[in-house]
């Protein structure tokens, strides 16, 4: 049986306080959006600002909860407890400059235009779709790795969505997430994904080849073969479409998911796009 071949580690732990403002594009894992802990403390902080001159925004920041008319003065009102979040991590010299880069890659990311901003996305979900294969390679023998290859998974799936909330006409983000909902086994999301892919660039084969076999693993064997052949109509005499058609009209069936193997993938791009 043939199959589709795709183709971090979250930032360092830092304890607790700094894992709850998101690491933003470019790095691992499934995360909440990137706070800004230097607008937490005030719009002038940034980060070469002197310490005392930082400390001077908390202190101003924490009389603001003490007093609701320092309200206005201190600044729009945030959370005591994400105030003193923030300052946990920026009073300490090591993690306020771990914490820089972070600020100056999200900074740095969401200057860009929306294409760009998604591309920084889509490739970080393959480099975590690709760690996350290589985790699994060889089967279930090791429970851990298998663990933590699915979590690699969600996480690449995370960074298509993010992408596809900024280009939601890139077919390219519906394809790779499809296989990773193969990889977890969640085959409604896949055939909705691949569906998603085939409509928006009916001349992608790799998007055909992912909705017929996710549609026979669904049981839905005639449907399969039915949405081989418009994906022939649209990207004739495609060799991958053809041998696909051939082993599942010859009832060898195919794999039990898209993501084992070596084989690539010539007719869709070369692997995972």
């Amino acid at each position: 049986s043939r199959q589709v071949a795709l183709g971090s580690r979250p930032f360092a732990s830092m304890a607790s306080p700094l894992s709850c403002f998101g690491h933003g594009p470019g790095l691992g894992g499934p995360q909440p959006p990137f706070t800004d802990l230097y607008a937490v403390l005030g719009a002038e902080a940034h980060p070469d600002m002197p310490q005392d001159e930082l400390r001077s925004l908390y202190e101003s920041r924490r009389k603001e909860h003490g007093s609701p008319s320092n309200a206005e003065a201190a600044g729009p009102p945030v959370s005591k407890s994400l105030l003193e979040e923030a300052w946990e991590v920026l009073r300490d010299e090591e993690r306020r400059k771990a914490y820089g880069t972070v600020w100056l890659r999200n900074k740095q990311a969401f200057a860009l235009p929306p294409q760009e901003r998604a591309d920084v996305f889509r490739r970080k979900g393959n480099e975590l779709y690709s760690a996350a294969k290589e985790m699994t390679r060889g089967g279930g023998m090791n429970l851990s790795a298998v663990q933590e290859g699915l979590k690699l998974y969600r996480a690449a799936m995370q960074q298509y969505t993010t992408a596809a909330a900024l280009t939601p006409n890139d077919h390219r983000l519906f394809s790779n997430r499809a296989i990773c909902y193969l990889a977890v086994e969640d085959l409604p999301r896949c055939h909705e994904d691949a569906q998603r892919c085939t409509e928006l660039r009916p001349d992608f084969a790799k998007g055909w080849y992912i909705l017929a076999q996710v549609l026979w693993q669904q049981g839905r064997h005639e449907e399969a073969l039915q949405e081989l052949e418009k994906g022939l109509a649209a990207v004739v005499h495609n060799r991958e479409l053809l041998e696909l058609r051939a082993d599942l009209a010859g009832g060898g069936g195919v794999s039990s998911g898209l993501v084992g193997g070596g084989g690539g993938f010539a007719g869709g791009g070369g692997g995972f796009a």
